[in-house]
This record gives C-alpha cells, sequence and structure tokens, in this order.
C-alpha cells in the first residue's frame, strides 16, 4: 500500500517563497542582462565571457524562471538551473574566487530543489531524506 503524506499549508507556503525568491533572482538577473546594465557588463568581462552572450545569458535565465514556475514544467526548469548554477560554480572556481562565491550557487541550488522538494510527491520519492518505515 502506498501512502503519501500532503505536506502541511505552513511548508507549501514556504515552498513558495524559496521559489518565489529563486525566480525572482533570476528575471532580475535576465533583466539586467538583457538591458545591458553596467553591472551586468562588467561582470560578464570580469569572468572572461564576451558581452555579445549576454543577451544569450539573460534568455537562458528568463527561460529557466519560467519553467520553474510552471508546475507542470518546474522540475525541468530545476535542472535547468541546476546545469546553469554548476557554470557558474565552475567559473568561480576556474578563476580562483573566493569560497564564498564558490559556495553561494552551490546554497542557491539547494534552495531551488527544496522549494519543489517541500511539495511536490513524485520528487520526494526519487529523492527520500529517510526511508519509511513499514
Amino acid at each position: 500500500m502506498n501512502t503519501t503524506t500532503k505536506p502541511s499549508k505552513a511548508v507549501v507556503w514556504i515552498s513558495y517563497i524559496m521559489q518565489g525568491l529563486i525566480t525572482l533572482s533570476l528575471v532580475m538577473g535576465a533583466a539586467f542582462n538583457l538591458s545591458g546594465s553596467e553591472e551586468a557588463v562588467k561582470g560578464s568581462a570580469d569572468m572572461g565571457y564576451p558581452i555579445s552572450v549576454m543577451p544569450i545569458f539573460g534568455i537562458t535565465m528568463l527561460l529557466c524562471a519560467i519553467l520553474y514556475v510552471i508546475p507542470r514544467t518546474s522540475i525541468l526548469g530545476l535542472v535547468l538551473i541546476s546545469g546553469w548554477i554548476g557554470g557558474a560554480v565552475a567559473t568561480h572556481i576556474i578563476h580562483h574566487d573566493s569560497i564564498g562565491k564558490i559556495i553561494f550557487p552551490a546554497v542557491y541550488a539547494v534552495i531551488a530543489w527544496g522549494a519543489i522538494w517541500l511539495r511536490n510527491e513524485q520528487l520526494r520519492a526519487v529523492l527520500p531524506f529517510s526511508k519509511k518505515t513499514s
């Protein structure tokens, strides 16, 4: 018999807040890249990326955010965000950045996954933190 427990309303709201923060940061990053803001241009140049890729970065971030926020595609969005974050971590490691700049994207990924994991039964079944006892 397969019994599942639904998360409480508080847990659901916490997950929506976490997902909202991740989505907001992706949309803001996309806006900075698409607008060619001074901060985005400097950050791109500092990391060795040509300014010409900024629109591609912006569109990618926006696509990830859209997929992540739609319930049917949230897992796909989450996987794409994870790939994006992996690239960010690799870039920071290659540039010998501080440990904070390396750890922050990893924490960001944990929050992104946690937001969906808290309310998605299928994801919790695939990634359980403990075994169910009968």
